[in-house]
């Protein structure tokens, strides 16, 4: 639910961080395979009753702020057999927003307030500038635990080329984990992708991604465990997606 007008747009609900926003603007992936959304990249996308004020642009320049409480109803750090009896983090955010011409920017700030008190900060850079059929993007972020139990950064730069009704992705990177056990491993990222358009709402896609995941972040050892010196994760996909929504 939301209020917009000459003083700008109130959300209110279960709101989109602005972070989702800068990690969809620093790539052409999505949070799809190939984003590295949730596995080089941490997947932050929204909490529940939050609020977010996003100022009128200026020349191209939003700003925005974001708000949710601590929820502390239930024993466990995420479920309880009681309905509705959750623990959910906290969170502050602040964030700044820029598209003019070729250039899209996007900056966030979040911090997620845990209920034990231990706070986690992202700061997300991604930026993207279009010259013709090619578009550049870069996207950086650095995460640091207030305990000193999880601090990393990782920085991608990617590309992609539209021909008609086909468009080409690629992209590298690199997470770098600078504390606890894993201080100094490196996690790195490639991906390649394609989509072709058959209509205006219809597009067939192709990804692929690999990551060489030394730093031990791609993937949850409790369910999808690895033999002793593998590191290296490979995902492949083909579809069918629509290309936006419709009505009818």
């Amino acid at each position: 639910m939301g209020l917009s007008g000459g003083f700008g747009t109130l959300n209110v609900g279960a709101v989109n961080f602005n972070t989702l926003g800068t990690h969809l603007t620093g790539q052409p992936f999505g949070t799809a395979i190939g984003s590295g959304f949730g596995a080089t990249a941490a997947r932050l996308v929204r909490a529940d009753n939050s609020a977010m004020y996003v100022t009128p642009s200026f020349s191209g320049l939003t700003a925005s702020l974001y708000t949710s409480q601590k929820q502390t109803k239930a024993t466990s750090a995420s479920y309880s057999s009681t309905f509705g009896a959750y623990d959910f983090t906290g969170t502050d955010e602040i964030g700044v927003n820029y598209a003019n011409g070729p250039i899209v920017a996007s900056y966030s700030n979040l911090k997620q307030k845990a209920v034990s008190g231990v706070n986690t900060t992202f700061d997300t850079l991604g930026g993207n500038y279009t010259m013709g059929a090619i578009k550049l993007f870069a996207l950086m972020q650095n995460v640091k635990v207030s305990d000193n139990s999880d601090k990393r950064s990782n920085f991608t730069v990617s590309a992609s080329y539209t021909t008609g009704a086909l468009t080409v992705m690629g992209q590298v990177g690199e997470l770098k984990d600078k504390a606890g056990a894993g201080n100094g491993t490196k996690s790195k990222l490639t991906a390649l992708g394609a989509d072709y358009a058959l209509s205006k709402r219809t597009a067939v896609y192709a990804r692929y991604e690999s990551i060489d995941d030394k730093a031990g972040v791609a993937a949850n050892p409790a369910t999808v465990p690895a033999a002793a010196g593998e590191n290296t994760r490979t995902r492949t996909a083909i579809g069918l997606r629509p290309l936006k929504r419709w009505l009818g």
